[in-house]
């Protein structure tokens, strides 16, 4: 479960800082940014913001579902979603 929480948090600081430095994101420093920096990528790379949606879907299933259902294929998406925005430059 921690894994998930990890490559969601990993992609959104990577996208964040991209958005920040190279596409004049304006940072609010609140939990809008998560919104808000998907909303800034969908413009740019809809794949990234696709990935950047799942992850954030996956982080929150794993931290407060009391039983998350095919836990290692969520992991192994997680991954692969975290390699997409890495890939985000």
């Amino acid at each position: 479960r921690s894994a998930v929480s990890r490559y969601y948090y990993a992609a959104y600081h990577h996208a964040l800082s991209v958005c920040r430095t190279k596409y004049g994101y304006k940072e609010k420093k609140s939990g809008d940014d998560h919104t808000g920096v998907r909303a800034h990528v969908v413009w740019i790379d809809e794949d990234v913001a696709d990935s950047l949606d799942d992850l954030r879907k996956w982080r929150n299933m794993c931290d407060y579902a009391d039983v998350v259902a095919n836990l290692s294929v969520i992991v192994a998406e997680a991954k692969a979603g975290c390699d997409v925005v890495f890939k985000f430059s």
